[in-house]
């Protein structure tokens, strides 16, 4: 699965930005792309949105385990919409990745003219 996960990767935009913040996952990614995008090993919603402001696409990758609520509670804290979700899964079905995508054009809408940006996370005025 994290074979598949990390060759899928590969076809990601250059600055995409990945949060690894479970053991075992940002090693053989790291290696099997050839270390070219960004990562951390740890997971902060505020450096996901700095991450999205910056114009970044963010993935956020989590060994499965059955009933976990962190995927859905860092799609929250994150604060930018609901991020598509994909589940990797082994050769006998038994899901081991869930991993939640967020788009930098994706950001909802604010009516404010004055903001360099559109999501209220990233408003700036515009000089």
């Amino acid at each position: 699965a994290i074979v598949r996960f990390a060759e899928q990767s590969r076809s990601s935009a250059p600055q995409t930005h990945f949060f690894f913040p479970d053991w075992g996952i940002f090693m053989p990614f790291a290696m099997m792309t050839g270390g070219r995008f960004p990562y951390e090993t740890g997971f902060e919603p505020a450096a996901a949105r700095r991450e999205l402001c910056a114009g970044h696409d963010v993935v956020l990758a989590l060994v499965h385990r059955d009933g976990d609520l962190r995927l859905p509670g860092s799609a929250r804290s994150v604060d930018w919409g609901p991020p598509k979700v994909e589940y990797f899964r082994q050769r006998d079905g038994t899901i081991v990745l869930d991993v939640a995508y967020w788009r930098a054009d994706g950001r909802p809408a604010v009516a404010d003219a004055r903001t360099r940006m559109e999501h209220p996370r990233c408003a700036r005025a515009v000089p």
